[in-house]
């Protein structure tokens, strides 16, 4: 069943070169494109009166790397603009960064993650410049850049073909260079692991994909994609020690080349806000869980 496209999203029919990007909620609903942030009201707000349609952008651009931060709002990278971005749903304000030159203007995002060890929101973005050499961002949940390293054009974390960040287990990165899976800590010392040894996991087949899916602490898992011709298989691993527990407790194949995987819980949640409020006592009360896109 058609629920919008691009005749009925907006007020008004969608410009023909507006690309669209990604769409999420928080306090509104939140939709990113190549004209900017639109917003509309939630079921919060407008109950049975609600269209779903949304109004006239904010900023100008954006991209699919978006980051829940505080429950309100959400961290944005600018592709336009080549810059980090916030917004609420009522204004955008760029993210400043005043300790060290930043080559903003010829930089372009790679990747995103979320953490949230020891109950912290912490936000990261990984971003290259046009020579390869890449940047790692980290920020806290008041949208506040609190590192910004170049890194080591030899470390395995600037080579990797794919990056994904752990969220609930241990403060890291996790990297593929060369088929070896490595892990990179947020820390401020930035050190790498060894290869970090996955059971089970058949000779031969290229990881193509990687992720920490997620929604509570008990239920974690290290997922890891490889593809081979059209034939795609996934492995879900319990971690331990940040690092891939055991052989694969679930693995799923088929045809075709994998995406993106998500976990969509059955338990409904009580907060429209639930990228922020993940696992304080509103998760155990309300089997709340965070939404996107860590």
């Amino acid at each position: 069943m058609k629920i919008f496209d691009r005749s009925s999203l907006l007020y008004e029919e969608m410009p023909a070169d507006e690309v669209p990007y990604t769409a999420t909620t928080a306090m509104y609903n939140f939709y990113f494109s190549s004209k900017g942030v639109r917003t509309g009201d939630t079921e919060v707000f407008g109950g049975e009166f609600v269209t779903g349609k949304l109004g006239y952008p904010m900023d100008e651009g954006s991209s699919q790397f978006v980051q829940a931060c505080d429950g309100n709002g959400f961290l944005y990278w600018n592709e336009q603009k080549h810059r980090l971005m916030y917004t609420n749903g009522s204004n955008v304000v760029t993210i400043n960064y005043l300790n060290g030159q930043v080559p903003w203007d010829n930089l372009h995002a790679v990747t995103t993650g979320w953490n949230h060890l020891a109950g912290e929101n912490t936000m990261w973005y990984l971003l290259e410049d046009t020579n390869k050499q890449r940047y790692l961002v980290v920020l806290n949940k008041k949208h506040e850049i609190i590192s910004l390293r170049p890194l080591n054009s030899g470390s395995h974390l600037a080579q990797a073909d794919v990056v994904a960040g752990n969220a609930l287990s241990a403060y890291c990165i996790y990297a593929v260079h060369n088929n070896q899976l490595y892990s990179y800590s947020l820390d401020e010392n930035g050190s790498e692991s060894a290869a970090l040894v996955v059971t089970g996991l058949p000779t031969g087949e290229k990881i193509t994909y990687l992720s920490d899916v997620f929604f509570s602490k008990e239920f974690d898992y290290i997922v890891i994609g490889t593809q081979n011709g059209n034939e795609y298989a996934l492995y879900m691993y319990e971690i331990k020690g940040g690092q891939p527990y055991g052989a694969p407790v679930h693995t799923i194949k088929g045809t075709g080349k994998v995406n993106n995987v998500r976990y969509v819980s059955q338990t409904p949640t009580w907060s429209f806000s639930p990228n922020y409020y993940a696992f304080t006592i509103y998760a155990s009360l309300y089997g709340m869980g965070p939404d996107y896109p860590y």
